[in-house]
């Protein structure tokens, strides 16, 4: 990923996850090194969490691939296990705050994807 998108997916995580009228800064919030390919979507929870989707390998060096679920101070929420085996392209959250994904996969977790 180019320097120029790193800065542009760590404006928009923080964005998501703050509010940001206030234009303060909130130095709890680091979500680590920016993947080395692209972010594809991000949606917010409403319990703050940031859902983080794209062809990224590797979440600042832990070992998930393509979607990753942030905490609201912006470390990698290890509870969260959800592996796809491809690219994700598409995400959203319902109003039960279901993630709801569309990509180039064929499992997650190991089992196969409808």
């Amino acid at each position: 990923m180019k320097p120029f998108k790193q800065l542009c997916a760590a404006v928009i995580l923080f964005s998501l996850s703050h509010n940001i009228s206030s234009a303060l800064l909130d130095p709890t919030f680091n979500p680590g090194t920016v993947p080395h390919n692209e972010i594809n979507k991000i949606a917010l929870q409403p319990n703050g969490r940031v859902v983080v989707a794209g062809s990224f390998k590797n979440w600042n060096g832990s070992t998930n691939d393509y979607l990753v679920r942030l905490n609201t101070d912006g470390s990698l929420d290890t509870n969260f296990t959800a592996q796809p085996n491809g690219p994700i392209t598409g995400l959203d959250i319902d109003s039960a705050g279901r993630i709801l994904i569309a990509g180039n996969y064929t499992f997650i977790n190991g089992q196969a994807s409808p």
